[in-house]
């Protein structure tokens, strides 16, 4: 048995770990933090925005149906606080409850644009396009939500429908 035979199997010494510690390499470190400025926000463009197809939507008969659609955006601060306004409705026990409809046409109205990023559809339009189908406006308002990092409790309220204080930020 020879000396390399005796010790193969003993544990490392804290020398032998210290050797085995990767040393942290320039790359590994988190980039080095800027705070961003007002100027810088006002000059980003943070809006960002969607395809949907929407075939349905074509004028009839158009060989390139496939090609029809619309943008979807994220919405605003504003916007999706007047979202959030608009869906509060009291309900006659009290309680707060989601405006579906209501909820839908802002969602619709807001965040729906044309190619150049204005605005798709007037108010006016509103109640004509709560007529559609409403597979193709759940496509449309579902491309806004995520854009707009609405999620399901923002959507729906807590478990009994009622909107909880801490979902109206």
């Amino acid at each position: 048995m020879t000396h390399e035979d005796t010790y193969a199997h003993d544990e490392p010494t804290p020398a032998d770990v210290a050797d085995m510690t990767p040393v942290p390499r320039a790359h590994d470190a988190p980039p080095p933090r800027k705070i961003v400025r007002f100027d810088d926000i006002v000059k980003s463009n943070d809006i960002v925005r969607e395809w949907i197809p929407i075939p349905e939507w074509a004028p009839e008969g158009d060989p390139d149906a496939d090609s029809y659609g619309i943008y979807a955006k994220a919405l605003t601060g504003t916007e999706r606080a007047r979202w959030i306004e608009k869906n509060n409705v009291i309900a006659k026990d009290g309680s707060r409850k989601m405006d579906p409809r209501s909820g839908t046409v802002i969602l619709l109205l807001a965040g729906c644009v044309n190619e150049d990023g204005s605005r798709a559809f007037t108010d006016k339009e509103a109640d004509y396009l709560m007529r559609k189908s409403s597979a193709v406006i759940e496509r449309i308002t579902e491309a806004v939500t995520r854009l707009s990092g609405i999620g399901d409790d923002d959507v729906a309220g807590n478990s009994n429908g009622d909107l909880d204080e801490s979902s109206n930020t």
